[in-house]
């Protein structure tokens, strides 16, 4: 299990399996063997939409032609959030992600990096308790890195991260446990 409040973390290789977990975790694929459960609850019956959060390994569930500004705005409205709470959201994430010189830019305009930290910086819009992260820092230099390592230290103990990495380095800076995946299967877990 995974303790409420805490950053697990899944490491392992390209292939390992860390993506398709989270596809199972999220619904979106069945489960090849076992259950998972979210809060005691089978995910096939959660019915709250809004207890998860994720940033998938690619950024193509963005739309490259809205600016970031237009992408907080379309998600305060799915969250039925009221302007200024929005507003104040969309300020703290685009600053802590620096890119609040990017904000009324289309997409596109932006460079790979800067579409990533929008992608993460979406994950922590919402009211999520849980948020899954797969690879989010995989293509950020490390600047880019410390931001997106800031923001889940700020939220550490607020909610409980999942958090799909290769590297090393960033599973022990940042992860509580974490599970070393080889070819599909949790190979072991611990500090």
């Amino acid at each position: 299990g995974v303790k409420e409040g805490s950053i697990f973390g899944f490491l392992g290789a390209n292939g390992a399996g860390k993506t398709t977990l989270i596809r199972m975790i999220t619904g979106s694929l069945p489960c090849s063997d076992g259950s998972i459960e979210i809060f005691n609850t089978p995910v096939e019956e959660i019915k709250d939409s809004t207890i998860l959060s994720i940033c998938p390994q690619f950024n193509n569930h963005l739309c490259f032609e809205m600016t970031p500004r237009e992408h907080f705005k379309l998600f305060a409205l799915l969250y039925e959030m009221d302007t200024d709470e929005g507003n104040q959201i969309t300020e703290y994430l685009m600053s802590g992600m620096d890119l609040i010189d990017f904000i009324d830019k289309p997409i596109r305009d932006l460079s790979a990096g800067d579409v990533r930290k929008l992608a993460i910086a979406l994950t922590f819009f919402g009211p999520s308790k849980i948020v899954l992260l797969d690879e989010p820092t995989a293509s950020l230099d490390p600047v880019a890195c410390k931001c997106v390592h800031e923001m889940i230290l700020e939220n550490r103990g607020e909610k409980t991260f999942m958090l799909c990495t290769h590297l090393l380095s960033e599973a022990e800076e940042l992860c509580d446990n974490i599970s070393i995946m080889v070819k599909g299967n949790v190979f072991t877990v611990g500090s």
